[in-house]
């Protein structure tokens, strides 16, 4: 910039353009004298003087979605908080901007910026409502509990052609895997070709008739090493000789209990049970 040559009283004339600097924004005209902006306005010139231009810098935040719609950088002033964005993935809950991939250390958007950095998208999956009937395979699963780790369903109904069901201990739905805990009253009885099911090792209650009237239903078969709770008419119809099998290391009493349960439940007094 050209040092300019004034009378006393005479303003001076700020110069056009302003200076640039890259990775910084210019804040104007500074007497180092007094540390103050310099006003071309109002200040007259008394005296020799030297003008320091003042910079602030430009710091860049980068925005890494992990899979989210993309979102754009951001220039942001030394000192400055960032605008804030709007990022979105489908099936997933956003979590917040992380400035670590570990996503340990969390950024609040109301933090100066005083320095480059790079930000990180956290997401969870977005979880189903509770009562949501979802369909996995050939059975239809109902959200009993709705939670990221520790979510819970009841089997609440099936494909009408089965002949063989394994219920599973877990089951994966979407992006989040729930235990399969209970089987809900009616869950079966439009199987009418059922003829063997394996109820999984999660499965701590099975409903009024669940199994109801599945004349061709034969082969039951437990993993779970506790009895689970067994209403009235859950097993009533089923075949005049089902075979009950439990895992060897159930208990005697546990073992006890469920050969009582399926009483309760209905079944055929003729069933024979094992261990295996």
């Amino acid at each position: 910039m050209a040092s300019q040559t004034k009378k006393k009283n005479e303003l001076a004339v700020e110069p056009k353009p302003a200076p640039t600097k890259t990775g910084f924004k210019f804040d104007g005209w500074y007497d180092k004298a007094t540390n103050k902006k310099f006003n071309f306005k109002t200040t007259k010139i008394t005296k020799n003087i030297a003008l320091y231009a003042k910079w602030i810098p430009i710091y860049t935040v980068t925005f890494v979605s992990n899979g989210g719609t993309n979102v754009a950088a951001q220039k942001v002033e030394q000192n400055k908080t960032i605008t804030k964005v709007t990022v979105t993935k489908a099936n997933y809950i956003f979590d917040g901007w992380y400035t670590d991939k570990a996503f340990k250390n969390k950024f609040s958007e109301t933090s100066k910026i005083t320095k480059n950095i790079v930000l990180y998208a956290k997401w969870m999956p977005a979880l189903p409502e509770k009562g949501k009937e979802i369909t996995v395979g050939d059975l239809v699963y109902k959200i009993t509990f709705s939670h990221a780790s520790e979510g819970t369903v009841a089997v609440s109904g099936v494909k009408k052609s089965v002949k063989k069901v394994t219920i599973p201990p877990t089951v994966k739905i979407g992006n989040i895997t729930f235990k399969v805990t209970s089987i809900a009253s009616k869950a079966f009885t439009k199987a009418k070709k059922l003829n063997k099911v394996e109820i999984g090792a999660n499965i701590t209650k099975i409903d009024s008739k669940a199994f109801y009237n599945l004349k061709k239903l034969k082969t039951i078969t437990f993993k779970t090493l506790k009895a689970p709770k067994i209403a009235s008419k859950a097993f009533k119809g089923t075949h005049a000789k089902c075979k009950v099998t439990v895992p060897k290391k159930m208990s005697k009493k546990e073992f006890n209990k469920l050969k009582n349960n399926c009483k309760k439940g209905k079944i055929s007094k003729k069933t024979s049970y094992k261990k295996k």
